[in-house]
């Protein structure tokens, strides 16, 4: 519990003093577009895979202590198989409108399917640096793909250049997701 509170308390650090230089890359209008993009993906997300991590953790925790290990691993398997198909459902929802979030949602539930696994095992660890690695990923890739976007659409309508720096800026979390997805992967392998 210690690695998680400390992990999210350092997630939450990073989160706010990216805001900032965000902020200023993006401009007002920008960063309104890409706080809408954000709340729009987090209904998603939760719909996608609204406590996954809690339920395979709570629920593989009760098999482990019985050790009914086969069972546990089809806890795994099942949940797997469960956010593939809805974080598949809800991508494909959103497929036309944000295609950008697309992946992020999608991968998003995997990551959180890992997390509770190794939470299962009461191995906090993984769980608390993949956040961390979610969170720098998020910090360092929305700032640059924001600051690319704005360059590169430097000579569009306001409204254009607007739109595609908070595409830019929303990036960033799917680099985030991506990279703290990959980060799991390793450690489970």
């Amino acid at each position: 519990a210690s690695f998680l509170m400390i992990a999210a308390l350092i997630s939450k650090i990073i989160g706010m003093l990216y805001k900032s230089p965000l902020s200023n890359t993006l401009g007002n209008n920008s960063m309104g577009l890409f706080n809408y993009a954000q709340n729009v993906y987090f209904i998603l997300l939760m719909i996608a895979s609204f406590s996954i991590p809690q339920a395979v953790s709570k629920i593989m925790a009760e098999k482990l202590a019985f050790k009914r290990y086969r069972d546990a691993q089809k806890v795994f398997h099942c949940a797997l198989l469960y956010v593939i198909i809805m974080g598949g459902v809800v991508a494909l929802f959103c497929l036309f409108g944000s295609s950008i979030l697309v992946p992020t949602i999608f991968l998003s539930g995997i990551l959180g399917t890992f997390r509770g696994y190794f939470q299962a095992y009461r191995n906090m660890l993984p769980t608390s640096l993949s956040q961390i690695v979610e969170q720098c990923f998020v910090a360092v890739f929305a700032i640059l793909m924001s600051t690319v976007m704005l360059n590169k659409f430097s000579g569009a309508e306001e409204s254009v250049r607007n739109a595609w720096g908070a595409a830019g800026a929303t990036m960033g979390t799917g680099a985030g997701v991506a990279s703290a997805l990959l980060f799991m992967l390793f450690v489970y392998w």
